[in-house]
Parts: C-alpha cells; sequence; structure tokens
C-alpha cells in the first residue's frame, strides 16, 4: 500500500509539474457562466477535455465510485478570470503539443478531476491567493474576481 500511495503522490506531483504555466483550456471549453458568477468546486473529466462538474447527489458521467481517484488542484491564478482560462488536461486546447494529460489516468481506470477555486486564486499577490486557503478572514478575506476585473466579497454562491 505504502509503494501505491508513494506512485500516485509521485504522479500527482508529475502531474502538476506537467499543467503548471501551460495547461490553460482554450476559450470556449468552459462557458462564459464560469466567469461571469462565482463557480468553484470539483470536476471530473473524460478524455479531450469533456468534463461534468460534480454536484452532491447527482449521477456524473465521468465518475465511477468504485474507481481509484486522481485529482488535481490548480494554484495562483493571477489574472485567469479576465481571460477567461482555467487550467486543462488536455494540452492541444491551450496551443501546446496534442497530449490530453488525462487519457493515461482513464485508460488505466482511474477517475480523474480537478478543484477549481481559479476565481478566488486571482489575485495579483500570490501571498493574498494562499491566504485564502488557510482561513476565511485572511487580508482579502475570500473575495472573488468576476470576469470585469473587479471584486466581489458577497455572499458565496457556486
Amino acid at each position: 500500500m505504502r509503494t501505491r500511495s508513494f506512485r500516485l503522490f509521485y504522479c500527482l506531483l508529475l502531474s502538476s509539474f506537467l499543467l503548471s504555466g501551460f495547461a490553460k483550456a482554450a476559450v470556449g471549453v468552459f462557458p462564459d457562466s464560469v466567469f461571469n458568477n462565482l463557480d468553484y468546486g470539483l470536476y471530473w473529466f473524460g478524455v479531450g477535455d469533456n468534463w461534468q462538474k460534480a454536484i452532491p447527489g447527482q449521477s456524473n458521467a465521468y465518475y465511477n465510485a468504485s474507481k481509484p481517484t486522481v485529482i488535481y488542484i490548480h494554484g495562483w491564478q493571477n489574472g485567469s478570470t479576465q481571460a477567461k482560462n482555467r487550467e486543462s488536461f488536455y494540452r492541444y486546447a491551450a496551443g501546446g503539443p496534442d497530449l490530453d494529460l488525462a487519457q493515461s489516468w482513464l485508460a488505466a481506470g482511474y477517475n480523474v478531476g480537478i478543484l477549481y477555486w481559479n476565481q478566488f486564486a486571482d489575485e495579483s499577490e500570490v501571498k493574498d491567493a494562499e491566504a485564502k486557503i488557510w482561513s476565511a478572514t485572511g487580508p482579502r478575506a475570500m473575495r472573488w474576481r468576476k470576469a470585469d476585473g473587479t471584486y466581489w466579497n458577497g455572499p458565496f454562491v457556486g
């Protein structure tokens, strides 16, 4: 079991490294409503940037409770909301090589997901985004960026 856990950690680390910097989804992969309204949470993926948001109590085409699971969690997202970008597994859509990083995981029988918090992580200073991981009462509280570039500190409806 320890070897499996280490292998999973290593693969997550490698996936995180590969995704960082140039794995933005192409414009249009996510609808404008994802950027115009607060949208956060877990999204399950299939091959070719097909996705479905996880909603408690609802079935999901890309999730099977009997399968092992790998979840990618992105980091700081300065400027991503106005650019209408979110990280993704499909490299070609982002101008990279024709490579779907989820495909091998899916072929091996895994559920593959991304936990999005990009509108919270869209801060000009990384420390302000990181503070939201530790506390809802940090320097910027839990404000989130809207598509027009302004911030909203109101109730969180996601």
